[in-house]
């Protein structure tokens, strides 16, 4: 059984920058550039905060897929 967490989508037109948030407190310790112009944020504990996307409307980004991924469950080693 797959249980959905909700995720927080903002975009901002002025800086086409979309960032999907799904930790609602976590305080950031470091931004980590997964490809070009794609950033994952990962709190304290390496947890996955949050994935921002540059320049979001040039680029195919399926938002369906990447939430699909379960991107809060993934721990990013430094």
């Amino acid at each position: 059984m797959t249980i959905m967490k909700k995720y927080v989508i903002e975009y901002d037109s002025e800086a086409d920058a979309a960032y999907i948030r799904v930790a609602k407190k976590a305080k950031i310790k470091d931004t980590i550039e997964i490809s070009k112009g794609v950033f994952a944020d990962v709190d304290k504990k390496n947890k996955f905060v949050g994935i921002e996307i540059l320049n979001f409307s040039r680029k195919k980004t399926n938002m369906n897929e990447l939430i699909s991924k379960e991107l809060d469950s993934i721990a990013v080693a430094n």
